[in-house]
């Protein structure tokens, strides 16, 4: 009966080291953790929403509408270049996440959609071939691509 009575519960040492080994796997986790790709992942999604945000703007109103790319935002606008507010961001221009760029946009820095929704050179109106636009954060990149025809956007690491 005594033995059971003095075996109730942690000592201090035993929760010492139980917190400490806790700590040193929270710091480990931390410091794993690729933020820069999850950012990444999250703005190419953005970016590809938006592309096939303005591909369904051309084919509701059956007219070409682009998506301008600079080097860490970009906008969307009508044939003539007259830009467009996000429905999402209230504004003309979308800028990237802090420490996200394009890398390799499409040339010549734009992709426009004609009344079907197939890509093609936003001053000719000509079909293009497969685009593919790189996003960089750090040393990550993520590509999106459009493929020529359809229009389909994906995105791989």
């Amino acid at each position: 009966m005594e033995y059971m009575a003095k075996n109730r519960g942690f000592n201090l040492i035993e929760l010492v080291m139980v917190i400490a080994v806790l700590g040193i796997i929270a710091i480990i986790a931390t410091v794993k953790l690729p933020a820069n790709s999850i950012q990444l992942g999250a703005t190419a999604d953005q970016v590809s929403g938006d592309i096939r945000y303005t591909q369904a703007l051309s084919m509701t109103l059956n007219e070409r509408y682009r998506i301008n790319f600079a080097n860490n935002s970009y906008s969307i606008a009508d044939a003539n270049n007259n830009l467009i507010k996000h429905p999402a961001a209230n504004a003309t221009t979308i800028s990237l996440a802090t420490g996200t760029s394009f890398s390799k946009p499409p040339t010549p820095n734009c992709i426009a959609f004609n009344g079907i929704g197939e890509p093609c050179d936003c001053n000719s109106g000509n079909p293009l071939t497969t685009e593919t636009i790189q996003l960089v954060s750090g040393s990550t990149t993520n590509n999106i691509t459009v493929t020529q025809t359809t229009g389909y956007v994906s995105i791989s690491p």
